[in-house]
């Protein structure tokens, strides 16, 4: 009976980390595509910074545009920053009610034992 006990506590608890690893995992991946889109998006504008920058001679035109671009680039950024944060958090919810169901059969199975 103790064995069987244990052996239920071992899979649930094996069950548990692989909860816990997909949806470390998932928040990971999410991360870094947030990441990647808000460093491409910025990279553009600097681009098209540059070409504008490339055209413009004199100073203040040149100052205004740039800006104007940094501006739009932190935006995007901003927005694509905030898209992501709320699938992490999406992803955070789901770990934890995959942790909350782990840690309820693991007191269902040593409660029943």
């Amino acid at each position: 009976m103790i064995l069987m006990a244990t052996k239920s506590l071992i899979t649930i608890s094996e069950r548990l980390d692989e909860f816990l690893a997909e949806a470390e995992t998932e928040a990971d991946k999410i991360v870094i595509e947030a990441k990647a889109n808000a460093a491409k998006c910025i990279a553009e504008a600097k681009i098209e910074a540059e070409k504008m920058r490339l055209q413009v001679e004199r100073g203040e035109v040149l100052k205004k545009a740039i800006q104007e671009e940094e501006r739009k680039a932190k935006q995007i950024a901003e927005e694509k920053v905030k898209d992501f944060s709320g699938k992490i958090e999406t992803m955070n919810n789901a770990y934890q009610k995959n942790k909350e169901k782990a840690i309820q059969l693991v007191v269902k199975a040593v409660l029943s034992e």
